[in-house]
């Protein structure tokens, strides 16, 4: 079997699984963009290699890494890749690739959100699309050294695959907490969800995940929104996750204490959060079933605003459906 893996989106999520892989034995390349969002040239000339270290409590990753760089209009082709960009770029960055790949290439799928899934198969209908929803927390100490902050799990699957990929042996070897989803959509609703709870409140407070059980305050905060989301959740496709939610909000939170997420960490770096396919994705859901989300409505308008402060405008306006 081709056990060659490229990954689009080497960011603290997209190099931790290039370590995870490349330990496994997988033949690892990053790609590199041509283009920024804009459609601009990148400067700069492209390095052969990535090279970055990792600290972890696992310890087939706990070291430095030299992973191949291949420039996205390359011309060969790729049969398996990991695409962890944001959302927002998620459809841009496949049809950089789109050259490269065929039917037979496998796609997994793993920025944060809902809605950009469906807008790449539509843009980019050739290969086939697997999704990942990871739990693992991971960010940057410095440009070249990744801090793995809170170990989670992989869960996979396929909305037109019910079986498990044929490569899916390897993840299983290579990923922890690796596992295979028959309901895959289930999954990725609950994984949005969780996502609306957590990464808002903890950007605006500017705290690590733990603190939004540690601190009273932001505990009710979550709790309230966890009560909301609970209501759309029960009229949605996947009410028997209604019930759940809050306990699996509260597990996350406290598997990955120690993380800063990666909403906090984009407004730290001035950079475009995913609001409009987290929150943003809940909100049009809410407005379709007729579910009133004030909290979550209200956490929307605010990391707008907040994105206004600290990026001076807002680069990007993604459309979460």
């Amino acid at each position: 079997m081709d056990n060659s893996w490229y990954i689009l989106g080497a960011g603290a999520l997209g190099s931790l699984y290039a370590a995870f892989l490349a330990s496994a034995g997988a033949d690892v390349t990053i790609v590199e963009r041509s283009t920024n969002r804009q459609g601009k040239p990148n400067g700069g000339r492209l390095a052969p290699e990535r090279k970055f270290s990792v600290a972890s409590s696992v310890d087939a990753i706990n070291r430095a890494f030299s992973i191949n760089t291949s420039q996205a209009d390359n011309h060969s082709e790729i049969k398996h890749l990991l695409v962890a960009t944001k959302s927002y770029d998620a459809v841009a960055a496949v049809s950089s690739v789109r050259h490269r790949l065929t039917r037979t290439s496998d796609v997994v799928l793993m920025s944060n959100g809902s809605g950009y899934q469906h807008q790449i198969a539509k843009a980019v209908s050739e290969p086939r699309y697997f999704y990942c929803l990871s739990t693992e927390g991971a960010n940057w100490r410095s440009a070249n050294a990744l801090i793995h902050a809170g170990s989670g799990k992989s869960r996979l699957g396929g909305v037109d695959h019910t079986h498990p990929a044929e490569w899916f042996p390897f993840w299983e070897r290579a990923i922890p907490g690796a596992s295979w989803e028959d309901d895959i959509e289930s999954a990725l609703w609950m994984k949005l969800v969780i996502n609306a709870a957590i990464n808002p409140i903890s950007a605006l407070g500017g705290v690590q995940n733990g603190e939004l059980t540690s601190d009273p305050a932001l505990s009710t905060k979550v709790a309230n929104l966890c009560a909301e989301l609970s209501a759309l959740t029960g009229a949605s496709a996947y009410p028997q996750l209604a019930g759940d939610l809050e306990s699996e909000v509260r597990k996350v939170i406290a598997g990955t204490a120690s993380n800063r997420s990666s909403m906090l960490q984009d407004i730290e770096a001035g950079r475009p959060t995913e609001i409009d396919f987290i929150n943003g994705y809940v909100s049009a859901e809410a407005r379709r079933l007729e579910i009133p989300t004030p909290l979550n409505d209200a956490l929307v308008g605010a990391i707008v605003e907040l994105e206004s402060t600290t990026n001076g405008k807002r680069e990007i306006e993604a459309n979460p459906k």
